[in-house]
């Protein structure tokens, strides 16, 4: 089950860039609880910069987990700031080379809101993640686009 994430696993690091402004990124993924579930943590660092005059430092841990009743991989993703994101796996590639992950339900923030996650590998040694948010309407369309964000990232030896 785990052979289309095995490719993330180890340390990452890589630059980003959204609505914060531009970041530094380290992100694991490792293998927990008798390998029944992959441990995700990312940390985004923002120097003060014309953007973001603060700065500020972004962490999310996450467990990304084999759901066999409903045969697919499940996101489940907690913020600094408080929220939680539930994923699934909404598209994995022919190729295995890009996943899309959707949010089946968001935990402390307002109703209406969705976000997708895209991990796309690039190269034995890199990769990309994209996330955008957006609220949504109950017809499905888009009302409001939040945030994109997105950064490269390069696998530590």
């Amino acid at each position: 089950m785990w052979t289309t994430l095995n490719y993330f696993i180890g340390s990452w690091q890589g630059l980003g860039g959204g609505k914060s402004g531009v970041s530094r990124v380290d992100r694991t993924y490792e293998f927990v609880l008798n390998s029944k579930f992959v441990f995700v943590r990312s940390k985004s660092t923002h120097d003060p910069q014309e953007k973001n005059p603060q700065g500020e430092v972004h962490e999310v841990w996450g467990f990304i987990s084999y759901d066999r009743a409903r045969e697919t991989l499940i996101f489940r993703q907690f913020h600094i700031e408080g929220f939680v994101n539930h994923y699934v796996l909404n598209e994995l590639a022919e190729d295995s080379q890009t996943f899309r992950f959707i949010t089946e339900g968001i935990e402390n923030i307002p109703p209406g809101w969705i976000a997708r996650e895209t991990f796309r590998i690039l190269s034995p040694m890199s990769s990309w993640k994209y996330l955008n948010w957006r609220a949504q309407k109950k017809n499905s369309k888009f009302i409001q686009k939040i945030v994109s964000n997105g950064y490269a990232q390069n696998r530590l030896p």
